[in-house]
């Protein structure tokens, strides 16, 4: 899908009337934290455990993101049963890592 700040994702917040978004695929959260300047609260799941702790300082750091280990699959009806009725905005951009890069090239 790309990365999600390469999007007028602020536009698209206040011509919907949006108030949350989820993401699947934290990956290096990048969009994670772009999510987070915009929203007042985020949502971001992620699949693979080293990714998920990897990145949990940053989590810590961003009051407003909540970071869900596990499938999309598994994850998405409880974040999606807790905000019934709530305007969001969906990134779905969880996959697997290429063959060609089976470790993400993991920067941390």
């Amino acid at each position: 899908m790309g990365l999600v700040s390469h999007f007028p994702v602020d536009d698209i917040k206040n011509r919907y009337g949006l108030e949350i978004a989820i993401e699947t695929g934290t990956a290096y959260a990048e969009g994670t934290k772009y999510l987070a300047s915009i929203f007042k609260k985020v949502y971001t799941v992620e699949l693979l455990e080293y990714v998920f702790n990897a990145n949990k300082p940053l989590f810590e750091s961003l009051p407003n993101v909540e970071a869900l280990h596990g499938s999309s699959a598994d994850m998405l009806p409880e974040v999606l049963k807790q905000n019934t009725n709530t305007p969001t905005l969906f990134w779905l951009d969880a996959h697997l890592p290429s063959l060609k890069n089976p470790g993400l090239g993991w920067r941390g």
